[in-house]
């Protein structure tokens, strides 16, 4: 983060501004001017080299040179130069097997549109790809993510940049930016109806709420889809006059949040695959106190390849055993809001048995009921039992949804995993802890296929079930603290 540079620190990777020529290039030692510059013009980041960071893992997806062609010919507002870009983006990502898209640093709120435009056609190329389109359908949608906000040359300024709540007149105009792209590039007979097609549909939600049609689910076209979820993600994760940004992995929350309802579930899961939610070089804080640098994205986004400062230890949280049970729960580029709210959270996390929570325990087995049931005794839990996963099933569609599911995998009739799917099919949010006696690979698989938020052996001690238990509960209250504060903002400013 710009507000951690200290004179004497090197730029590892060169600092663009909305101009062809790089604001600071790579090598520069940082001299406190340099880093008053930045402050002030709004920049996010520098990436910095020291022998600490010497094993971040930096993935440059493409040539930085070839974002500034970008930078200019959106500036200029230059079809054919936009075309030649897009095309030159897709054969860097094309050929690239593992794709870590990080443009978190790269752009300052004096260059947002410049940036923003290049940076969208950047990340939908690169979900493109993990999407399987081919290398024309690539070039095509890298175009029209690249030109999805020329109509905003054609809003008033004011409207813009307002820093405050817009009001539905203005709204009302912002939305109106789509259709002044779709127009802009009907003007050239070059542009082809696929990418026509996306512009003016990129801000159509999956539920129909979206503009300018009302359009939904299979209605919308692929390419739309890619454009709407891309926007969002780097309007979230950029510094504006009226905001400051959110982190990588708050933003990465709200897309997975709002699957379904806003964004494709398959456009989602290619963007976590493509995306870090922490990206490589900077700080952050686990749930057991060590603090540690992020090193590398994996295929899990929220679990990235990270070292620990204290030890220089190397851990991989997607697949570290040691560190199973171990979370992000802070980083140097998380929102101070956020931070506080989270650092409340852990100081009240001892003290989460006094809230009234709603456990369902589902277990063909009486006796196995009552033993859980025991177990949480004396938590201020209320407690619902079923006997079956069609009782369960039965209850959430007569009452509301409990806050936890703790679920039994061999059941008669309709095991854990398919009472879950069918628990989701009324609730995609659910949080489902299994409770089970079998270990085998496949039972393992088959919970993990289904999101389950934890996986108990049976017989467990009373204590580990309570402090599991615990541990979900925080888990859950955390997520409603991302999920209010980035509304919250989305709701204040609408994001286009």
């Amino acid at each position: 983060m710009t507000k951690s540079l200290q004179p004497g620190m090197v730029v590892a990777r060169d600092i663009l501004g909305p101009t062809p020529a790089a604001v600071l290039k790579r090598g520069i030692r940082l001299t406190q001017s340099y880093i008053d510059f930045l402050d002030r013009k709004g920049y996010i980041g520098v990436y910095v080299s020291d022998s600490f960071s010497e094993d971040v893992d930096i993935q440059e997806v493409v040539d930085q040179q070839l974002v500034r062609e970008g930078l200019e010919a959106v500036q200029k507002r230059n079809i054919g130069d936009i075309l030649g870009v897009a095309t030159n983006i897709v054969a860097d990502i094309y050929k690239q097997d593992n794709i870590s898209v990080d443009l978190f640093d790269l752009r300052s709120y004096d260059d947002y549109t410049y940036h923003h435009s290049v940076n969208v056609g950047v990340y939908c190329a690169s979900v493109g790809k993990k999407l399987g389109l081919t290398e024309e359908e690539m070039v095509y949608l890298a175009t029209a993510a690249i030109c999805h906000d020329l109509g905003k040359s054609r809003v008033s300024e004011a409207i813009i940049k307002k820093a405050g709540k817009l009001t539905d007149e203005e709204y009302e105009e912002i939305k109106k930016h789509s259709q002044y792209s779709f127009d802009i590039l009907h003007e050239d007979p070059s542009v082809p109806p696929v990418v026509l097609q996306a512009v003016i549909m990129h801000h159509e939600d999956e539920d129909g709420r979206g503009y300018p049609f009302g359009k939904k689910g299979e209605d919308i076209p692929l390419f739309a889809k890619i454009i709407h979820a891309m926007d969002v993600y780097d309007a979230l994760t950029s510094k504006r006059p009226y905001k400051e940004p959110f982190a990588p992995s708050e933003a990465i929350e709200y897309i997975n949040n709002n699957k379904g309802i806003l964004f494709d579930k398959k456009v989602v899961a290619a963007v976590n695959e493509v995306i870090p939610a922490y990206p490589p070089g900077i700080d952050v804080t686990l749930s057991n106190g060590e603090e540690a640098l992020v090193l590398a994205h994996t295929f899990h986004a929220m679990r990235p390849k990270i070292k620990i400062l204290e030890t220089s230890k190397v851990v991989d949280l997607s697949v570290d055993q040691e560190y199973k049970d171990i979370d992000i729960v802070a980083s140097d580029i998380m929102p101070q809001d956020f931070a506080e709210e989270v650092e409340r959270l852990n100081e009240e996390r001892n003290h989460i048995r006094n809230r009234k929570y709603t456990v369902m325990i589902v277990d063909d087995e009486k006796f196995s009921r009552l033993v859980t049931k025991e177990a949480l005794w004396g938590r201020g839990y209320r407690i619902i039992e079923a006997g079956s996963g069609k009782e369960a099933i039965e209850y959430i569609k007569e009452n509301r949804s409990p806050d936890l599911v703790l679920m039994d995998i061999q059941m008669p009739g309709m095991d854990g995993v398919k009472t879950t799917k069918k628990m989701r099919e009324l609730d995609e949010e659910l949080p489902i802890i299994f409770l089970t006696a079998h270990a085998d690979v496949d039972t393992v698989v088959r919970c993990k296929s289904v999101d389950a938020m934890d996986y108990i052996l049976k017989p467990a001690g009373p204590e580990y079930l309570r402090k599991r238990v615990d541990y979900a509960f925080f888990k859950i209250e955390e997520h409603k603290i991302r999920n209010r504060l980035l509304n919250e903002t989305v709701d204040a400013n609408p994001i286009d």
